[in-house]
């Protein structure tokens, strides 16, 4: 077996690329659902890479198997022999791309098989060589899923095939992480149970563990100032839960904020946050006698309860904080399942004057909808875009569209996920005026925050 990596970079046109973006934003929109979606992106690339068979072979969390491989041209057989066979045993290229996070090519895909199965059809189908590349979560760059091309002959990737798949790989990116969280992924495949692991007591008593902690205010907000360069000032803070364990210490949102949402306990945490982040900036606005906005994030299934705005109203009122001073946010993956529900509790949060921000703005394809049907003010650029946009052109389009619509929406637009001053200056050029960022400040505790803001004064 051998493996390749394809160095030499041949661009695709920026009128190439317009024309294969509106083909695939024209089939998103018209599809159904997102796994009809990728048949239509797949369909797009089948053509494109004449006598092949594209595929994209989705991986576990762990990245210990193939859980899914979605193909128009492959047979059925074909696809359910590829699901269930471990990574590390196999499947030529694609376990490659996988581990070595790079385009990877196979010129036998029958060597050193063990997946039985998956051996038998594809020899059947007289199969004989692949290449992959792999596509990576947007916020952590994880592999989520390899795109793979099959052949029937003996076919090294070309330099332009391989940047006519990578010209598109933030939409495939955007499709497949959706099309995982959606209700079609959470399907409990024969060969998914055999390897799942027995539950155990360990969730009961984590549950317990977080509702102490929270009856205990050891789930805090921790403050990621955001800066505008008119005034050259911070302009606000996006108030970021940790939970302060007694034993673990700082603990991020990542340990417990999705069981809390799966729990229904993620109301709690909210209501918490907020009201305790309410009190922190409204105690500094009075002390420097300047106004801050207080951005604070808000689970969908929260927000979609009858009582919320309710809830927030009463927490403006004891905390006095005022409620133009406040973004909340929501991200546009939430809005995607609860769009109906958000969108009736949102024009009761406008009557407080609260403001709405959508957070990782462009990581749908219903971006523009959200728009038009939502009192919006102001957007987030998401990091995805902002993350390789020092030589990524695609990103350079996307991230000074993006601005541009905010402008001409009268939006207010923060980039976040600036790290750089390099990142700073491009972003900055674009026209974008607020920024999010480690370049500026990590998220700090209260007491810190206050500090670094007196440091900043004097």
């Amino acid at each position: 077996m051998v493996h390749q990596q394809v160095k030499k970079q041949v661009k695709v046109t920026p009128e190439e690329f317009l024309e294969g973006y509106r083909y695939i934003e024209e089939a998103m929109n018209q599809s159904d659902s997102y796994e009809d979606a990728l048949h239509h992106i797949l369909k797009y690339f089948d053509r494109k890479l004449n006598g092949t068979y594209s595929a994209i072979m989705i991986v576990d969390e762990k990245k210990e198997f193939f859980q899914e491989c979605i193909s128009n041209g492959l047979s059925e057989e074909f696809k359910e022999a590829c699901c269930g066979t471990v990574i590390e045993k196999g499947i030529d290229s694609n376990a490659t791309a996988i581990r070595m996070e790079r385009v990877a090519f196979s010129e036998n895909i029958s060597n050193g098989l063990s997946g039985d199965g998956y051996q038998e059809v594809s020899d059947l189908l007289r199969l004989s060589s692949c290449w992959s590349i792999p596509i990576f979560d947007y916020r952590d760059r994880d592999v989520i899923a390899v795109f793979s091309i099959f052949s029937k002959q003996f076919h090294s990737p070309t330099n332009r095939e391989v940047e006519i798949v990578k010209s598109f790989r933030s939409l495939l990116t955007l499709l497949i992480a959706n099309y995982i969280q959606s209700e079609q992924m959470r399907i409990d495949f024969s060969w998914i149970n055999e390897i799942k692991e027995p539950e155990s007591k360990a969730d009961e008593q984590f549950k317990c563990e977080l509702l102490k902690a929270i009856e205990n205010k050891e789930i805090k907000p921790f403050y990621q100032p955001l800066y505008q360069i008119d005034t050259n000032q911070i302009y606000g803070f996006e108030a970021l839960a940790r939970w302060d364990h007694a034993q673990k210490g700082i603990l991020p949102p990542s340990e417990f904020i999705e069981y809390a949402e799966e729990h229904d306990i993620i109301d709690l945490i909210d209501d918490l946050v907020v009201a305790q982040a309410c009190m922190d900036i409204k105690e500094l606005m009075e002390k420097h006698h300047q106004d801050f906005v207080l951005s604070v994030n808000i689970s969908a299934r929260h927000i979609t309860q009858v009582n919320f705005s309710t809830k927030l109203k009463n927490i403006l009122t004891n905390t006095n904080f005022p409620g133009e001073q406040l973004a909340l946010e929501i991200t546009e993956t939430a809005l995607m399942q609860q769009i109906g529900h958000v969108s009736k509790t949102i024009d009761r949060i406008k009557q407080q004057d609260v403001q709405i921000s959508i957070d990782d703005f462009g990581t749908s394809y219903s971006s523009l909808n959200y728009l038009k049907y939502l009192s919006v003010d102001m957007i987030k650029l998401d990091r995805s875009f902002v993350r390789d946009v020092i030589y990524n052109p695609v990103d350079q389009r996307i991230c000074k569209t993006i601005i541009q619509l905010a402008e001409d929406l009268n939006l207010k637009l923060l980039a976040e996920g600036i790290e750089t001053k390099e990142h700073y200056e491009m972003i900055r050029s674009f026209g974008c005026k607020i920024f999010q960022g480690f370049y500026f400040s990590h998220p700090l505790k209260f007491e810190d925050m206050k500090k670094q803001i007196a440091q900043q004064r004097t």
